[in-house]
């Protein structure tokens, strides 16, 4: 009982510093104890390593112990002038989840709407400050416990609950087996099923959640008609004058790069990439890691693949206005898979940087399919790991097709379906009131 999980929190800490000495094995012990039912691996770092819906269902299902409670009936309070949402997150700071959602909190229509704040994690700082303002209240209940969140969900006549964190860091999901409102919705902070019967809805698009794999997901897949990802109409982007010297970059090179988390990278794209690299020696590779173990390792699995390692550069964490600007001196973005760039992938395309992804099957591996597509750059969306690599060589080899592809995003007609925010909020309480009716 006590080592529940321990092989999975091993495999993820492994991930993020490269370590992939044992990857093999480690993957394969981990697969055939899902197939003997055993806590293995947390929903979150499976999303990570193995693409497949159906199997990410069952791990989740095992991983709640409270599957057996069933949800007791709430109606719904018709005397509510105003429809009541409370959205409960750990994320009210900086964080990817907040700076996804700002606007949209902005952006509620009062006059229809009453929003409420629960904050469930142990982080506050200037973001925070900077959100509370637009709520009804905001309430800190990270100290509170279950029941008493319970009660004050139902002394504000919560009509919605939405849950922002799902599986992730800071979780408290237990609060929702309480059912503190009528209905209550998976949403935005994990891409994946909550595995549990108290949920109604997850809002999705047709792309992440395609209709043969609604039966994967406990919740009722509700779609909204563009991307289901929120953003904000316009971020603050430094204005410092920044080139490829500050940051150790070749000028006469190609510059791949990813920014996504280092454990979304697999021994199998890191493959691709060298492979990638190997063909068109005129490039380089830009990844975020400030790990000194993290680079040592991946600096020894290029040259174990043949590839100078000076060709793979390092960017260290800078503050996000800094980060945001030094995206544009990426030439062409390399996604991963099976778990894709989400909310790096719309910092990228605002930063006018095009993306190549590979798309699967399950809802961490479609996202940045649906941010393309919804921006009308479908051909950059792949298959299978031929065809990834065929494309990123001939983008390289080709640098008008990348001109073209980056005159493209500087075209903010383009881009609305993916950041006219004030659209976008009016289509999620279309689905809050259709959610209601």
């Amino acid at each position: 009982k006590d080592l529940d999980y321990i092989k999975g929190k091993i495999l993820h800490a492994k991930m993020s510093l490269h370590d992939w000495s044992t990857y093999n094995e480690d993957l394969k012990t981990i697969k055939n104890e899902i197939k003997n039912k055993k806590k293995t691996i947390y929903p979150f770092a499976h999303m990570s390593l193995i693409d497949d819906p159906e199997q990410q269902k069952i791990i989740t299902e095992l991983y709640l112990e409270n599957n057996n409670l069933t949800p007791s009936k709430v109606n719904i309070n018709l005397k509510n002038k105003k429809i009541i949402i409370g959205y409960f997150s750990a994320e009210f700071h900086n964080h990817a989840v907040m700076h996804l959602m700002l606007d949209v909190f902005k952006n509620h229509n009062k006059s229809e709407f009453k929003i409420y704040g629960f904050s469930i994690g142990p982080k506050k700082d200037e973001w925070t400050k900077k959100v509370k303002v637009y709520f009804d209240e905001f309430i800190d209940v990270s100290y509170m416990s279950d029941t008493e969140i319970k009660s004050l969900s139902k002394k504000l006549k919560l009509d919605i609950a939405i849950n922002l964190t799902g599986h992730t860091f800071n979780a408290r999901n237990s609060i929702f087996f309480n059912q503190v409102a009528p209905k209550q919705v998976n949403y935005l902070g994990y891409p994946g099923t909550m595995g549990s019967k108290f949920y109604d809805y997850i809002i999705a698009d047709k792309i992440v959640i395609p209709e043969e794999n609604k039966k994967y997901f406990s919740e009722e897949v509700i779609y909204l008609p563009n991307c289901y990802q929120a953003n904000q109409e316009k971020i603050e982007v430094s204005n410092k004058k920044l080139n490829k010297k500050d940051f150790g970059l070749p000028q006469d090179k190609f510059i791949f790069g990813c920014f996504n988390n280092s454990y979304k990278i697999t021994p199998l794209i890191f493959k691709s990439w060298m492979n990638i690299l190997k063909d068109y020696e005129s490039s380089v590779l830009w990844l975020l890691q400030d790990q000194k173990l993290g680079k040592q390792n991946l600096w020894e699995e290029a040259e174990k693949q043949e590839v100078n390692k000076e060709r793979i550069i390092f960017a260290e964490r800078l503050p996000a206005k800094e980060h945001l600007k030094r995206i544009e001196l990426i030439d062409l973005f390399l996604d991963t898979f099976p778990y894709n760039a989400h909310t790096t992938a719309s910092e990228a395309i605002r930063a006018g940087v095009p993306i190549l992804t590979l798309k699967g099957k399950s809802f961490p591996s479609r996202v940045a399919s649906s941010i393309l597509i919804n921006i009308g750059l479908e051909n950059l969306i792949v298959s299978n790991l031929k065809d990834y690599e065929t494309k990123a060589i001939s983008l390289a080899k080709n640098y008008k097709e990348i001109e073209s592809l980056k005159n493209h995003l500087a075209q903010e007609k383009n881009l609305s379906k993916l950041f006219d925010s004030k659209v976008f909020t009016k289509d999620l309480e279309k689905i809050y009131k259709k959610i209601i009716n």
